[in-house]
């Protein structure tokens, strides 16, 4: 990533910490006490109905006996211009949004003066009598009214600062992960780090969300931490507006939980974006980022989901006059829409659905995340707190900006030669373009241009320097179902595709200058998981240290398609050149677990009938396997070296990972969910292990 490139998304940054500042938007509580006093008059109202119910600002905000009295109430019992204006505020979005009218706070000033020359004592007009002339309200009646309404904004002031609790949880853990792997790490004594490292970090323990175990206690103390804030605070008497009991309590209950969720919705979708300021902060993985946004993404709805239950119930209530009266705003089945839309998108979400129809998963989860801004912006413009919303548009925006960025960046179209070796496995090779900078274990998005309509999309995908041009960078990848498969058929007769680029991406460049600290280097790779694993062992052979003993490196793969040796194969004939020791564990096979290493100007692979080796005896117990051992025939070429060991069946741990004390290992790995959760339990003490998966 350029520099420039990181100091454009720092300074948008700084301009979204500087819009979060500005949240705090909330009713003026002498204009709710003086709303609330005057309505237990009549205004010459054909019909009143709840609180935020259309058809009583209707009746309001057209009377101008109302809007004298309710300007010159704010007038009389504000404490300060500012105070005043803020009420005047009120008033005005609550008319101009409920009503559609145009007032201003200067209108709402010329009402006050124009009802001075009318004003009649509020005492001539018993409750639930109409008014006919603007009031005047004393001090002596209306204190218990104001004094009600203010302790419940300062409830209200309350819920936002413990909103500001639950983000500020967050914005701590992010410090301390980049704290630490800035600057801290070089002073955490190694035995205390490797120790946090095999019983918290390198632990998965948990299925839900694939955490380990220092994630899941970070997303324990945050439900925890959501509890206590959802549970305290709660002294308020009751007033005019929350008139019982049962209502207090579920109007504040609704509040609380409605405004921590409000307030966890710009961490939420800042861990989901693709350029998050978040992960270059801490130093944090892309995968641990997504990890922290699905646990958010399930107490955020939880949060929505008492707040809209609490207020359907309360409109279906005899008390809250019908739900046909509620329904009726546009706030309200806004939010209900909101709610809707966050569940839809829960279950296009799950693993299932993701891994199998990925571009359904991605068409949906994007358009939902655009349609609950939406939701939340209708929900919210009668009501304030727009700049939450205000923070999501920025946030979704940023990304966007950055993203096209890094495609203009990168030379925007670009040519890729594309190889075709079967049915599943395809190879691009492009030029490096002059603005993207290559480190290990990076990867980019690619927007395929061809079918033209599926550009839209991107996929990831790990880079690996060539070994043959130093300016040319290889993917290697598996066609599925979505636009891998397409893209094969459409480009069967084709030699090059043109993409955009969108990258790099992942963490910062690995350290090069402590390899020769370990005593071995292992290398674990699954499947094409085996990218990222080339990418890194192709830079240390090239670029480190000379007094780097490649002999202390391995490398591992495992495959359950010989295939894919014909695309990877001039990779590892270069590494074992190099003098690194490859072995490949043929994982499909089916017969008696063998290892066979193939040893100098051996050929253990021969067809010839007088050499007959253990393979052809296994070939002979299990006629299964026939067509899968003609297929390593087929690749003896590849695995005739000395340094190469071929292994049939699946390996053990304690194969790949030997047990031992005294033996210091680094460690890298990328592979199946599955393979990844045995090399983390393997592990010994003085191991240290980095994972390069790249999954969302």
């Amino acid at each position: 990533m350029k520099l420039k490139s990181i100091q454009i998304q720092f300074l948008l940054f700084i301009g979204w910490i500087q819009l979060a500042s500005t949240l705090v938007i909330y009713d003026s509580h002498v204009a709710s006490s003086c709303i609330y006093f005057l309505r237990k008059r009549s205004w010459n109202c054909s019909s009143m109905g709840g609180h935020m119910s259309s058809s009583t600002w209707e009746c309001q905000c057209h009377n101008i006996e109302w809007l004298g009295s309710i300007t010159n109430c704010i007038h009389d019992f504000a404490n300060s211009t500012a105070e005043m204006n803020h009420g005047y505020l009120h008033i005005v979005k609550r008319c101009n949004g409920k009503v559609g009218t145009d007032f201003t706070v200067d209108d709402m000033i010329s009402y006050q003066e124009n009802a001075t020359n009318y004003l009649k004592d509020s005492e001539l007009f018993p409750m639930g009598t109409d008014v006919t002339y603007p009031l005047s309200i004393s001090n002596g009646v209306f204190t218990w009214w104001y004094k009600t309404f203010r302790d419940y904004n300062y409830f209200i002031s309350m819920c936002q600062r413990l909103g500001w609790g639950a983000v500020g949880y967050w914005i701590g853990i992010i410090g301390f992960y980049g704290v630490y792997n800035y600057i801290g790490f070089k002073y955490v004594p190694y035995q205390f780090k490797q120790t946090v490292n095999k019983y918290l970090t390198y632990r998965y323990d948990f299925i839900f969300f694939g955490l380990n175990r220092l994630e899941a206690l970070i997303c324990f103390f945050f439900f925890v931490l959501n509890i206590l804030l959802c549970s305290i605070g709660y002294n308020l008497e009751l007033n005019s507006y929350l008139s019982s009991s049962w209502f207090l309590t579920l109007d504040c209950l609704s509040f609380r939980t409605d405004i921590i969720a409000f307030s966890l919705m710009p961490v939420l979708y800042l861990m989901g974006i693709r350029n998050n300021p978040f992960q270059w902060l801490g130093l944090m993985s892309h995968n641990t980022m997504i990890k922290y946004h699905k646990f958010i993404a399930i107490i955020f709805f939880i949060l929505a989901l008492i707040h809209s239950i609490i207020w359907t119930a309360y409109a279906r209530s005899s008390d809250g006059g019908g739900f046909s009266v509620w329904a009726a705003d546009a706030y309200f089945y806004w939010g209900i829409v909101g709610t809707i839309t966050v569940g839809l998108m829960f279950g296009f979400s799950i693993e299932i659905v993701r891994n199998i129809y990925y571009e359904i998963f991605l068409f949906f989860h994007l358009s939902f995340s655009v349609l609950f801004i939406a939701a939340m912006w209708k929900h919210c413009e009668t009501l304030g707190w727009m700049s939450w919303v205000y923070s999501m548009v920025a946030i979704l925006v940023f990304d966007r900006v950055c993203r096209i960025f890094r495609i203009f960046q990168n030379g925007l179209v670009n040519k890729v030669k594309i190889d075709i070796y079967n049915e599943e496995m395809i190879k691009l090779e492009f030029t490096q373009p002059t603005g993207l900078i290559f480190y290990p274990g990076s990867y980019v998005y690619l927007h395929f241009l061809e079918p033209f309509y599926s550009s839209w999309q991107s996929h990831p995908f790990s880079l690996i320097r060539s070994t043959k041009f130093s300016n040319k960078l290889i993917i290697y990848l598996k066609c599925k179902k979505g636009i891998t498969r397409k893209l094969k058929k459409n480009t069967l007769s084709k030699e090059y595709i043109k993409v955009l680029i969108d990258g790099p991406y992942g963490n910062f460049p690995v350290s090069t200058k402590n390899d020769n600290k370990f005593d071995e280097i292992i290398g674990i790779g699954g499947g094409l998981g085996i990218s990222s694993i080339l990418s890194i062992f192709n830079y240390r052979v090239e670029y480190c240290e000379k007094n780097i003993m490649m002999k202390n490196y391995k490398l591992n793969w495992l495959i359950n398609d010989l295939k894919q040796l014909d695309m990877i194969k001039e990779n590892l004939e270069w590494l074992v050149n190099k003098g690194i020791k490859v072995v490949i564990y043929f994982t499909k096979y089916e017969g008696e677990h063998e290892d066979y290493i193939i040893q100098e100007n051996e050929n253990i692979l021969s067809s010839d009938d007088s050499n007959s080796t253990d393979i052809e005896k296994t070939e002979n117990k299990n006629d299964n396997n026939v067509d899968k051992n003609i297929e390593i025939k087929n690749h003896k070429e590849l695995i005739e070296n000395n340094f190469i060991i071929l292994k049939y069946g699946k390996p053990s741990m304690d194969e790949l990972l030997p047990s031992s004390e005294d033996i210091k290992r680094r460690v890298y790995a990328c592979g199946p969910n599955r393979l990844i959760k045995s090399i983390r339990n393997q592990v010994n003490f003085l191991d240290e292990l980095q994972v390069e998966n790249h999954t969302w």
